[in-house]
């Protein structure tokens, strides 16, 4: 007589209770995810302004496989801790990781390592304290000495250091071009603009690969996934192991994330130059919109999560050698906020001919049927596709695209854009 197989809940065998704090609002699909698997899950983003805000806290409002709490700690300590798996997806909130930690709890988070994202002056201090090569670069502090340092040493690449979200890193060739994003600059720092500390580095040339991976308190979970993203936009990445100069640099940061105790999401940008890597910069969380992917890419995600929050060895069960994602954009009127109504064939994830697709949900809210997309958030639909021939994926992720509406009409993607892209991901792969 044929062996019943025992159902399992994504790689457990029993189910648990999940709180995800999702302290950006980037990634409610990770606990949409978990509740499928059939766990009870908390979904928790801050909403508190200078008072509660209901627009805020509506992320996530309305999915049946999670549950909205409006006080975060009053619904935790409704559990023993041993029940209990805490999951910080995002950066910012690594002294909350660490409490949480010390008062027993199994906390899946890159902890206090948020300070490597968040600090580009440390990072370097660190890179070289382990033996990764650094780009030359200098730190200012102040617009205005910015300013005269640019005059005089071109070309360069400024990058703002703690407070990173106020201006994405920007190239200079020409002191000309850029004068505007310094005027921008100093109205919005206005009196404080010469507090303001600044990373300029020299500009390299050469591919710009990352890997996305997760770290178990003391080593990478294998197989590797490492790949390109273009413009935080498509992403293709390989399963498998890493180039080796990706290799490298992963060995050295190595000891970087155990110092931290990390146990979480770890993603790299880095540029190779003749061969050496050169690290960009480290997401000490999830990578998005690309991370969405890891619900699909692992059928055992909630297995993974459980077990890294503890430091318990777990081998991720990857569906296929390939990962491709198309993030389909929603604008946004921060002056007028516009709710979206949103129509996709499927909801979650399917199988085709032994690849998987899925359709995560970012930024949106549930009423009865109806998906919508919440105001001032980019990304409402990311589509992935995992599975062994990249070809196929790509044609499959662009078919389900254009079944993907928004408010009616089709989601403003440029296809020649994606199809090149990838193309052009996959002959990378070759050469690295």
């Amino acid at each position: 007589m044929k062996q019943k197989q025992q159902k399992t809940y994504g790689g457990l065998k029993n189910k648990h209770v999940f709180f995800v704090y999702d302290g950006g609002g980037l990634f409610l699909e990770f606990a949409l995810q978990l509740g499928r698997d059939g766990h009870k899950v908390y979904y928790y983003s801050p909403f508190y302004d200078s008072e509660l805000c209901f627009r805020r806290y509506s992320l996530g409002f309305g999915f049946e496989v999670i549950e909205k709490p409006l006080y975060f700690w009053t619904a935790l300590m409704k559990y023993p801790k041993e029940e209990v798996t805490i999951m910080f997806p995002d950066v910012g909130n690594g002294d909350l990781a660490e409490f949480l930690k010390k008062q027993g709890y199994a906390v899946f988070a890159a902890g206090r390592g948020d300070v490597l994202e968040n600090h580009r002056e440390l990072l370097r201090k660190k890179m070289k304290e382990v033996g990764l090569p650094v780009i030359p670069y200098v730190e200012i502090t102040g617009l205005e000495n910015l300013k005269n340092y640019l005059k005089k040493n071109l070309p360069k690449v400024v990058k703002l250091d703690i407070f990173r979200n106020d201006r994405e890193s920007f190239k200079v060739e020409d002191f000309n071009d850029v004068e505007q994003i310094l005027i921008t600059l100093e109205l919005k720092f206005g009196p404080l603009a010469d507090e303001f500390p600044f990373i300029v580095e020299d500009m390299m040339e050469g591919d710009e690969p990352g890997f996305d991976l997760i770290f178990n308190k003391t080593g990478y979970l294998t197989p590797y996934l490492w790949g390109f993203e273009v413009s935080k936009g498509p992403y293709c990445g390989m399963i498998g192991n890493l180039p080796k100069p990706l290799q490298f640099l992963a060995d050295k940061l190595k000891t970087l994330l155990t110092q931290y105790d990390w146990r979480g999401f770890i993603s790299t940008e880095a540029i190779i130059n003749n061969g050496k890597p050169y690290l960009i910069d480290v997401c000490s969380r999830a990578p998005f919109p690309l991370g969405d992917g890891f619900t699909t890419l692992y059928s055992n995600f909630s297995e993974i999560i459980y077990k890294v929050a503890r430091g318990l060895p777990v081998i991720p069960q990857a569906r296929g050698k390939y990962m491709i994602v198309l993030p389909l954009l929603a604008e946004v009127n921060k002056d007028t906020p516009i709710w979206n109504n949103l129509k996709t064939p499927f909801i979650g994830m399917i199988e085709k001919n032994g690849s998987y697709y899925s359709i995560g949900l970012s930024g949106t809210a549930k009423k009865e049927k109806q998906i919508i997309g919440l105001p001032n958030y980019d990304n409402n639909l990311i589509i992935t596709g995992v599975g062994n021939d990249p070809n196929i994926l790509t044609k499959e992720i662009l078919d389900i695209a254009q079944k993907c509406k928004i408010n009616g009409k089709s989601f403003n993607y440029n296809e020649k854009d994606f199809m090149t892209a990838i193309e052009k991901t996959i002959k990378l792969f070759k050469s690295i």
